[in-house]
């Protein structure tokens, strides 16, 4: 097993510690081989994050929970939370953490239903992408007129592969 999507990892305690359950995961995790974990806002989708930075500090006390257990936290973004929707705002937050293992996990429909868009790819390091998903998509999807989530993931996968 190489990556899992546990739940409410950027979840802190008033105190701006991790949970323990975080730490409880990550050490299960390691125990049976797993060597990545995607933490979602899970738990903090409904309201937008104020303090990015803020935020990148609890992902880097997550990420030096992953130095200890050997299972590195991929920050991911979902396209429709209202918390962390966006590229720009996981690579923001990757930055601000300020850690040599900060990663981001893009993911085309996210991205799609996130408004990011796949130029923005061309400005992010391939090292801050350990994994990219193309799964979480559905058949078909219009918001606003905006071409499918279909038509959007093959422009992608074309626009990446033509240098």
């Amino acid at each position: 097993m190489q990556s899992v999507l546990p739940n409410g990892l950027l979840t802190m305690k008033p105190s701006g510690k991790p949970d323990r359950t975080i730490e409880k995961e990550m050490d299960i995790l390691a125990q049976i081989g797993c060597k990545r974990i995607a933490p979602p806002p899970a738990g903090a989708t409904d309201k937008p994050f104020h303090n990015l930075f803020e935020i990148g500090n609890r992902y880097k006390k997550i990420l030096e929970i992953g130095d200890e257990t050997g299972v590195t936290p991929i920050l991911e973004f979902l396209g429709a939370s209202s918390s962390l929707y966006h590229i720009s705002q996981a690579m923001f937050i990757a930055t601000a953490a300020n850690h040599p293992k900060a990663c981001i996990l893009p993911e085309v429909y996210h991205m799609f239903r996130g408004g990011s868009g796949f130029d923005s790819l061309k400005q992010i390091s391939g090292n801050a992408i350990e994994v990219f998903h193309f799964n979480d998509f559905v058949a078909e999807i219009s918001a606003n007129n905006k071409p499918t989530a279909t038509v959007f993931i093959r422009v992608m996968v074309l626009h990446l592969t033509n240098k």
